[in-house]
Order: C-alpha cells, then structure tokens, then sequence
C-alpha cells in the first residue's frame, strides 16, 4: 500500500525532495501496475500472474542489432551533451571520476544524477530527461563490454 512520506516543513509551505518524491513516485507506480493487471484481467489475476513472467521473459530476447546500436547511439549523444565535459570522451574520467567498466543500474545512477554527489551538481529533469538517464546507462553498459 502507497504510504506518502511526511514532507518536511520549510518556510510556509511543506516541500518535498527529489528523492521523497522520486520514492512515492515509484510507489504509486507499482500501485497502479497492480490495480491496472486486476482491471485487464477482469479479476483473473492469478491467470495473468502467473502468465507474466513468461511476457517478461519473451521481451528480454535480444534485441535486433539496429534497435540496439540505436539505442546506443541516442545514450551517446546524451552522454556527450552532459556527461563528457567531467567524465572524458569514452566516459574513462578527465575531471570526474571514471564510468567504465559500469557496473551501476537504471535507478542508481537516475539518484545520483538527480542529487549529485561529491563534486557532481544536480542535473534537472529538464536538462536530462529520465529517459536520457536510461540511454546514457545503455551506452555505458556497451563501453563496458
């Protein structure tokens, strides 16, 4: 069940942090994911529940050589537009500390891009989307190979 953490009190209105409302965001996601398999299931849900991993497993097939290096690609060009400055061309460090081999996952690093850490600022939403998070993930998970 969606349990909102209580917001913290600053100046005459409650604020919550990135991180605060990036857990109650997944929260609410995995709440609507249930409610969401019950409605399409039509109160079948141990039909399609026990149909799901074998969904998932037929998605994680690999995936056709272009939409792969495409994917990369789109990482690449994000990775250059934001990360290449600190991190160096082939992410190996200049300023900012090395990436490859990476060994981090999807909503690590979208923490650590979000709040920063040790010298590394916030990066907004607005300059890097989560889904630019995701590609940069894919591009340097492919350095790493």
């Amino acid at each position: 069940m969606f349990v909102a953490a209580p917001p913290r009190r600053t100046g005459d209105h409650d604020r919550l942090t990135h991180r605060e409302l990036r857990t109650n965001l997944v929260a609410m996601t995995s709440v609507l994911r249930f409610h969401l398999l019950g409605t399409i299931c039509g109160g079948g849900l141990l039909l399609c529940a026990a149909t799901a991993p074998a969904q998932d497993n037929a998605r994680k097939s690999p995936e056709p050589a272009q939409e792969q290096e495409s994917k990369q690609q789109a990482g690449q060009a994000a990775f250059d537009q934001v990360c290449k400055v600190c991190h160096g061309p082939e992410a190996r460090g200049d300023g900012g500390p090395r990436l490859v081999p990476f060994n981090r996952g999807y909503e690590e690093l979208l923490g650590i891009v979000r709040d920063g850490t040790g010298q590394m600022p916030p990066i907004s939403a607005r300059e890097l989307p989560d889904e630019g998070v995701a590609q940069i993930v894919e591009y340097l998970k492919s350095l790493s190979q």
